[in-house]
């Protein structure tokens, strides 16, 4: 009897600590929540501009966001030295160049990588912006005659 017992409160214990809760809420606390919250306010206010545009008849809104998208998709590629994940380790820079030379680039190459992140504050509401009005234009009928 006291063996089943003990065998029980294993699993029990097992099963208390590896629930699908507990590990939601561990994957929850690794979310950036003011990035996210950053983001769907720079949503928010780019796609209520355009809307607010498009009722007074503002016909250039849609040029302006074109070239708004992009300028700053061409900002993002060039401060992001192109479209990679990868930075520059220490060890990658070339031999010749001096302690003080490599901080300098690493330090320039970190200020680069946060402004394009910066960058995808504008360019991701752009987007969302330009596949709604797509999705308006084009397909609403359609979802309305369904």
């Amino acid at each position: 009897m006291a063996d089943k017992k003990k065998r029980k409160s294993r699993k029990y214990r097992l099963k208390e600590r590896y629930t699908p809760k507990t590990q939601l809420k561990e994957e929850l606390r690794k979310v950036n929540w003011k990035l996210i919250l950053k983001l769907v306010i720079s949503c928010a206010v780019v796609i209520a501009v355009y809307q607010t545009a498009l009722y007074f008849q503002f016909a250039p809104i849609m040029w302006i966001y074109y070239g708004l998208l992009i300028v700053s998709a061409v900002a993002f590629i060039y401060f992001n030295k192109g479209i990679n994940r990868r930075s520059v380790t220490r060890a990658e820079l070339p031999e010749e160049w001096s302690e003080p030379e490599k901080d300098e680039f690493l330090e320039k190459l970190t200020k680069h990588k946060n402004i394009a992140k910066k960058l995808l504050l504008l360019i991701i509401p752009l987007l969302l912006t330009f596949a709604f009005e797509v999705i308006y234009l084009f397909y609403l009928d359609q979802f309305i005659k369904l």
